[in-house]
């Protein structure tokens, strides 16, 4: 009896799938101990009012390895998308004739399908792989269905944003899928160097060294290879870093086009899995991570983020070192995106071939025209959502983890939600509670009624001049918003913003600034009060 999973049974003969006994192997596997095919995937990541690749893919429904940082365990955790078999390992992988009927431009005659198409697909929104599992752990190695959804995604050319960490793509059935691709660009994530650390923190995971040699073999192929230093785990990320940057510099043989830093985000509200995974890493780390960031983050947060002045030392000596080896900057953190040399937080620019059609009106975006003219305004940004108009109800697509946050936001189109978001100073995803008051709202609101937010610029801008000259800062982005993209038709309250011009400027890296542990948190309260009467936590 045929099933609608008829595809999947067939993995193997799908174009560009060589047959082999490996992939005889992991369809032997699939028909054991998959648990099904009904994986909600793609769509879209929660991360999307600040993500420039909001429509997230991934082919198991679960992660092979147990990172003690594991961003995805607290997203589940938090936002009840785990479900019993979050913790019983009970794995699901993607539909991939669902995936097919969407990238032959035949969706469904259903909502989510539909949305998917027309809001995304249609336009060749890059797909990022990797956003809750990764995508050559042991699963894949174990199942293949990784393997189909490159062949799948060769066969239609769709661009797709590869992170990872894993090493299914060592063997040879994979790299003769991918060798004459030209619609992947991939990134490794590397969060630190001792090999050691490495496997205690990254539990399962392959060594670092393993990744190094991963990255080489891309480059030696000729393909593009980005660097995710995500999350900054202090304690190992920041030890050897000129070390860190110098092999992976190595490995990518002085082409690693960019690499993209965050601060380890811990969960306020974690449960007694993610308990154990904070104390494990405590231990082999040497210090209370949990007291530490619950010391160091304001008390509001659900996401513990630390403060500026604890990562100020750190970020400014990363940009430091990607200027070193010409690797394009970004940042994923709240703080400092101001550095970013593009408005995507993984380092793309707008003129990328592959993935240069990413989503902008983001607040990436936002802070980077903010310290270009000083102000931004809900103008500036909404010219660049057309995609988001096509998602009606934003409660079709993102879970707002609580009852009461999901039943009130739901009947809201994407656009809308961001729309509301952006007039909610005192919501957490707001720009100026987002960025911890670095974009500050002004007193008055634009002609349409909109806040328009103030850029306040912090000491190390006004310490170095580096930090503040955008011919430098945005020198990979020449055509998005920070450089005049998405200014050109939006007057507002204040008027047009003017381009910005002149060659880029080489300038050398030095060491950071010694941070002076002041903060800008009693100006931003006080203002806020006067401006709106609300505090930043």
């Amino acid at each position: 009896m045929k099933t609608r999973y008829d595809l999947v049974d067939k993995l193997p003969y799908v174009p560009g799938v060589p047959d082999t006994p490996l992939t005889r192997e992991q369809t032997k596997n699939r028909e054991m101990y998959l648990g099904g095919y009904d994986y909600m995937s793609p769509r879209i990541s929660t991360e999307v009012p600040d993500c420039g690749f909001p429509m997230t893919v991934d082919a198991y429904s679960l992660c092979a390895y147990d990172c003690s940082y594991c961003f995805a365990s607290m997203i589940k955790i938090s936002h009840n998308m785990a479900g019993k078999d979050f913790n019983a390992r009970k794995v699901r992988a993607i539909d991939l004739a669902k995936l097919e009927r969407m990238l032959s431009g035949k969706p469904n005659n259903n909502l989510y399908e539909q949305e998917l198409y027309n809001g995304f697909i249609r336009y060749k929104i890059p797909f990022h792989w990797g956003g809750l599992t990764d995508p050559f752990d042991r699963y894949e190695q174990q199942f293949g269905v990784g393997l189909s959804m490159l062949a799948l995604l060769k066969q239609y050319n769709y661009p797709t944003f590869i992170c990872f960490k894993g090493d299914a793509l060592m063997h040879p059935e994979y790299q003769m899928v991918i060798q004459d691709a030209t619609n992947f660009v991939f990134q490794m994530s590397i969060a630190g160097l001792d090999d050691h650390m490495g496997r205690l923190i990254d539990k399962g995971a392959p060594a670092i060294s393993r990744r190094l040699e991963i990255m080489r073999m891309l480059s030696e192929m000729g393909k593009r290879v980005y660097w995710r230093f995500r999350p900054f785990v202090l304690g190992w990320s920041d030890l050897h870093m000129d070390e860190l940057f110098a092999k992976v510099n190595e490995a990518c043989l002085g082409k690693c086009e960019a690499v993209s830093i965050e601060w380890m985000a811990l969960s306020g509200m974690a449960d007694a899995n993610l308990k154990a995974l904070y104390d494990d890493m405590s231990k082999h780390l040497g210090y209370d991570v949990q007291e530490y960031w619950r010391r160091m983050s304001r008390s509001t947060d659900s996401y513990r983020r630390c403060n500026e002045e604890v990562k100020r030392p750190h970020f400014l000596k990363a940009w430091g070192l990607a200027r070193q080896y010409g690797m394009s900057f970004a940042v994923s953190d709240p703080h400092f995106k101001e550095l970013n040399d593009s408005c995507n937080c993984c380092g793309v620019p707008k003129t990328d071939p592959i993935l240069g059609s990413y989503t902008i009106g983001q607040q990436t975006e936002a802070i980077l025209i903010a310290k270009r003219k000083g102000w931004v305004a809900w103008g500036d940004m909404a010219q660049a959502m057309d995609w988001a108009a096509n998602f009606k109800k934003v409660g079709d697509h993102i879970n707002f983890g609580s009852g009461r946050a999901h039943n009130k936001h739901k009947a809201m189109s994407v656009k809308d939600w961001l729309h509301m978001l952006w007039n909610s100073p005192e919501n957490a995803d707001s720009p100026y509670r987002y960025f911890w008051g670095k974009l500050l709202p002004q007193k008055d609101l634009d002609v349409n009624g909109d806040i328009v937010y103030d850029y306040v610029r912090s000491d190390y801008e006004n310490e170095d001049p580096r930090f503040t000259d955008t011919k430098e800062t945005h020198r990979n982005c020449k055509s998005c918003g920070a450089c005049g993209y998405a200014n050109t038709a939006y007057e507002g309250k204040i008027g047009k913003a003017q381009e910005v011009a002149g060659p880029v400027i080489d300038i050398e890296p030095t060491e950071p600034p010694v941070p002076t542990h002041r903060t800008r948190m009693e100006d931003e309260k006080r203002l806020a009060r006067e401006n709106l009467g609300v505090g930043v936590g």
